[in-house]
């Protein structure tokens, strides 16, 4: 009987809203029996309940796939592999059975999809992804979940397969949340962003969560796509869900915002995160102060400045000497870090000499760059390196924030 009771389960989860997925989950076979919808023959599930054999030597089959007897005809029989309508059904019972030996599961999946009259279901899929995840075989697992999205990309199921990885987590025994955070993590792969996001919440509403990595990986690629309200609703949603961003989710958010323009958004960030405890870092602001810098804000630069801790500086020349040791060339973002440090810590000359070494090395200086070091001469009261190095920004095509062109007599 435990045949037909999965195979209503399956059946019911992808017919649509006539039962809600939580009572189904939280039924007894008995009521799953008087809830069953009525036949629907299209179905490859629908037969479930009609199996004329419905417990077939699961013993048998797991004995056969375990010794790779793929050409033995048993196998075949057993797994009803000529019946379409059933073939799924039994599989994915078998892949279950198979759950402690993963690597013999994986290549009866794999077999199984080798036969002519046979096709995957995304219930199949699921019950082979808990498998496999449960035995610790997560790339192979993996690479089955992209199957399974893009298989059923244009097809009803989709929207549903969260609920189905749900109900075939207990099938497969599988109690962990891996499986749904290696799901969530593949949609964000294939760049399927909104998707990923409305399946965040599927998840949420089954009190399951992907990893916060996860999730930071999808605000970078929302951020990255310039969607600004999607970013913003996914990262209160973040925050909203109890979990515990880091330093990183948060630069996310604030160097996104600063690249905007969105000043006021990219603080408001900032204050929360001080708010949660969240101790800023070098990128954290190096981001506030370039993007003030570039929109002219250069006395709130010069505030975040007097935040700004000589342990930054520490960090961007460990940052720098690792670049260096691995052969990596220093990018405009290392320099610009190592330039603002050393003004916040009245190092001058070195300031200098890194702009120069900016410059030699191929990295042209932005607004940012050299604003800083405006800023902080007029504040020593050294208008000669001021002219010369707004004169330096208008040789090579920049303008001098207005707010600080000692020429005009600011």
């Amino acid at each position: 009987m435990a045949e037909g009771w999965v195979g209503q389960r399956m059946l019911i989860l992808t017919r649509g809203p006539r039962i809600t997925l939580r009572r189904l989950l939280l039924s007894s076979s008995s009521a799953f029996a008087t809830a069953l919808p009525r036949r629907n023959p299209s179905s490859a599930l629908s037969s479930a309940a009609f199996d004329p054999d419905p417990d077939p030597d699961p013993n048998l089959i797991s004995k056969l796939a375990a010794e790779g007897r793929w050409s033995d005809p048993r196998l075949a029989a057993a797994l009803l592999l000529t019946s379409s309508s059933l073939a799924p059904l039994r599989l994915a019972r078998a892949l279950s059975a198979l759950r402690g030996d993963p690597a013999a599961a994986f290549r009866l999946f794999a077999w199984a999809a080798s036969q002519p009259r046979f096709r995957h279901t995304a219930e199949t899929r699921c019950v082979a992804a808990h498998v496999l995840f449960r035995g610790r075989m997560y790339s192979q697992a993996t690479q089955i979940l992209r199957d399974l999205v893009l298989s059923t990309r244009s097809s009803p199921v989709f929207d549903n397969l969260i609920g189905v990885l749900v109900a075939t987590a207990r099938l497969s025994q599988n109690p962990g949340h891996g499986v749904f955070d290696a799901f969530f993590s593949v949609l964000t792969d294939l760049g399927f962003l909104e998707e990923a996001m409305e399946s965040f919440y599927r998840m949420r509403s089954f009190r399951i969560f992907p990893k916060l990595r996860s999730c930071n990986n999808l605000l970078e690629k929302l951020a990255k796509s310039q969607r600004k309200e999607l970013s913003k609703r996914f990262f209160d949603d973040i925050i909203g869900s109890n979990m515990a961003p880091t330093v990183f989710t948060f630069n996310i958010m604030i160097d996104f915002l600063c690249k905007e323009g969105d000043l006021v958004a990219a603080n408001s960030v900032f204050s929360k995160m001080k708010e949660m405890g969240c101790s800023p870092d070098l990128v954290t602001y190096n981001s506030l102060v370039d993007g003030n810098g570039k929109c002219g804000e250069m006395e709130e630069a010069e505030r975040l400045m007097g935040e700004m801790r000589e342990g930054n500086l520490k960090d961007a020349f460990i940052l720098k000497d690792k670049m260096v040791e691995n052969g990596l060339q220093l990018d405009l973002f290392t320099y610009t870090s190592l330039v603002w440090g050393l003004c916040n810590c009245d190092k001058m000359q070195e300031a200098r000499e890194m702009l120069e070494q900016m410059i030699n090395n191929g990295v042209l200086p932005d607004e940012a760059v050299y604003n800083c070091l405006i800023s902080k001469y007029q504040k020593l009261g050294d208008v000669d390196q001021v002219l010369d190095l707004q004169n330096d920004m208008r040789r090579r095509g920049l303008i001098p924030s207005p707010k600080r062109d000692a020429a005009s007599g600011d």
